[in-house]
Protein backbone atom coordinates (compact mmCIF):
# COMPACT_ATOMS: atom_id res chain seq x y z
CA UNK A 1 0.00 0.00 0.00
CA UNK A 2 3.09 2.49 0.80
CA UNK A 3 4.44 1.29 -2.86
CA UNK A 4 1.39 3.08 -4.80
CA UNK A 5 0.50 -0.83 -5.60
CA UNK A 6 -3.30 -2.20 -5.18
CA UNK A 7 -3.50 -5.00 -2.94
CA UNK A 8 -5.16 -7.88 -3.03
CA UNK A 9 -4.84 -10.09 -0.32
CA UNK A 10 -6.39 -13.08 1.27
CA UNK A 11 -9.22 -12.51 4.22
CA UNK A 12 -7.24 -14.84 5.92
CA UNK A 13 -6.72 -14.54 10.89
CA UNK A 14 -4.09 -13.04 10.12
CA UNK A 15 -5.28 -9.27 9.68
CA UNK A 16 -5.35 -8.37 6.62
CA UNK A 17 -8.69 -6.94 6.79
CA UNK A 18 -7.29 -4.70 9.83
CA UNK A 19 -5.69 -2.81 6.99
CA UNK A 20 -7.78 -3.49 3.73
CA UNK A 21 -11.09 -1.89 3.83
CA UNK A 22 -12.77 -4.16 1.17
CA UNK A 23 -13.60 -1.94 -2.12
CA UNK A 24 -12.39 1.03 -0.59
CA UNK A 25 -7.95 0.92 0.13
CA UNK A 26 -7.58 -2.51 -1.81
CA UNK A 27 -9.30 -5.82 -2.23
CA UNK A 28 -10.07 -8.83 0.47
CA UNK A 29 -11.09 -12.61 -1.28
CA UNK A 30 -12.14 -15.38 0.33
CA UNK A 31 -8.79 -18.08 1.59
CA UNK A 32 -8.58 -20.61 -1.13
CA UNK A 33 -10.86 -19.25 -3.47
CA UNK A 34 -8.79 -19.08 -6.59
CA UNK A 35 -11.55 -18.29 -9.03
CA UNK A 36 -12.43 -15.06 -6.78
CA UNK A 37 -8.75 -13.97 -6.77
CA UNK A 38 -8.05 -14.12 -10.82
CA UNK A 39 -11.84 -12.06 -11.30
CA UNK A 40 -10.50 -9.02 -9.27
CA UNK A 41 -7.05 -8.99 -10.88
CA UNK A 42 -8.69 -9.02 -14.24
CA UNK A 43 -11.54 -6.62 -13.09
CA UNK A 44 -8.53 -4.26 -11.69
CA UNK A 45 -6.47 -4.84 -15.51
CA UNK A 46 -9.66 -3.50 -17.18
CA UNK A 47 -10.49 -1.08 -14.87
CA UNK A 48 -7.77 1.03 -14.05
CA UNK A 49 -9.73 3.65 -12.81
CA UNK A 50 -10.87 1.50 -10.36
CA UNK A 51 -7.25 0.58 -9.81
CA UNK A 52 -6.33 4.09 -9.15
CA UNK A 53 -8.88 4.91 -6.82
CA UNK A 54 -8.09 1.91 -4.90
CA UNK A 55 -3.92 2.91 -5.25
CA UNK A 56 -4.87 6.47 -4.17
CA UNK A 57 -7.31 5.71 -0.93
CA UNK A 58 -4.15 2.79 0.24
CA UNK A 59 -1.78 5.59 -0.36
CA UNK A 60 -3.99 7.74 2.47
CA UNK A 61 -4.34 5.09 4.53
CA UNK A 62 -0.55 4.84 5.25
CA UNK A 63 -0.12 8.36 5.30
CA UNK A 64 -3.02 8.42 8.30
CA UNK A 65 -2.47 5.31 10.06
CA UNK A 66 0.69 3.73 9.89
CA UNK A 67 2.86 6.73 8.99
CA UNK A 68 6.20 6.71 11.49
CA UNK A 69 4.99 9.69 13.56
CA UNK A 70 1.47 8.52 13.74
CA UNK A 71 2.47 5.20 14.99
CA UNK A 72 5.37 6.87 17.36
CA UNK A 73 2.54 9.09 19.10
CA UNK A 74 0.67 5.59 19.63
CA UNK A 75 3.38 4.30 21.53
CA UNK A 76 4.31 7.19 23.58
CA UNK A 77 0.31 7.38 24.36
CA UNK A 78 0.36 3.41 25.75
CA UNK A 79 3.48 4.26 27.58
CA UNK A 80 2.21 7.24 28.97
CA UNK A 81 -0.60 5.34 30.12
CA UNK A 82 1.29 2.76 31.53
CA UNK A 83 4.12 5.08 33.68
CA UNK A 84 0.47 6.55 35.21
CA UNK A 85 -0.75 2.93 36.14
CA UNK A 86 2.53 2.23 37.63
CA UNK A 87 3.03 5.47 39.44
CA UNK A 88 -0.41 5.19 40.89
CA UNK A 89 0.01 1.87 42.37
Amino acid sequence: MACNTVVISTDCLSGPAEIINHYQNGILVPVGNAEKMAAEIANLIENPKLAGNFTAAAKKTVVEKYAANVVAKEYQDVFAELMKSIQSK
